[in-house]
């Protein structure tokens, strides 16, 4: 896990936390809180290393890995180096890592 990818996964427990403490919560903010909580984990990509249960399995919405078929025709050599070498320099805001 990259220092990046770790410090995501620690606000977002922290955010969590932070939101759950708080009082009094009406049930439409729970479902939000719920809700944010889910595509959080979806986007991070948990279950990539962590298992989750049946139960967690069936509401979860992994990130998908992106599209490559037909790449060539929808980015040049150049780009798909830099992209590669440098992903933040390329697409900031990416969620692929420095590797």
């Amino acid at each position: 896990m990259t220092p990046s990818r770790a410090l995501c996964l620690l606000l977002a427990c922290l955010v969590v936390r932070v939101a759950a403490s708080q009082q009094p919560r009406s049930a439409a903010a729970d479902a939000r809180t719920e809700a944010a909580g889910r595509v959080l984990l979806g986007e991070l990509s948990c279950t990539a290393c962590h298992a989750a249960s049946a139960k967690q399995a069936l509401w979860l919405s992994p990130k998908m890995a992106p599209r490559l078929a037909g790449i060539g025709s929808r980015a040049c050599a150049a780009w798909l180096q830099l992209y590669l070498a440098a992903p933040q320099d390329a697409m900031p805001g990416t969620s692929m890592p420095y590797v």
